[in-house]
């Protein structure tokens, strides 16, 4: 994904945090997928310590977009997800749902 080849290229508002031994604990990357900023992925290490550093990278990542001049960035997430209630507190606004059927 941090090659840009996955979901196309990585935008310069992504961010990866580490901790004192240089070990990545959280990030958030953001990609332009067919001409669309688009959040790939937001993700934390799961200690206590790092509780609400997700959320405050996508706030600083979503800050960086908007001083790049992105006016919009996407994502999707499922509604059993537990950090739903995080990107809707960040005012992202449900513009579609759709439904997957896993064909056995």
């Amino acid at each position: 994904m941090l090659a840009g080849s996955v979901l196309g290229p990585v935008l310069a508002c992504s961010a990866l945090v580490v901790d004192e031994t240089n070990r990545v604990v959280a990030g958030a990357i953001l990609t332009d997928r067919d001409g669309l900023p688009w959040i790939a992925d937001v993700f934390r290490q799961p200690e206590a310590r790092y509780v609400g550093l997700g959320a405050n990278l996508l706030r600083r990542a979503l800050s960086d977009a908007a001083a790049d001049g992105l006016a919009d960035v996407s994502l999707v997430v499922s509604d059993a997800n537990p950090a739903r209630h995080v990107y809707e507190k960040l005012d992202f606004q449900l513009t579609g749902t759709s439904l997957t059927v896993v064909v056995p």
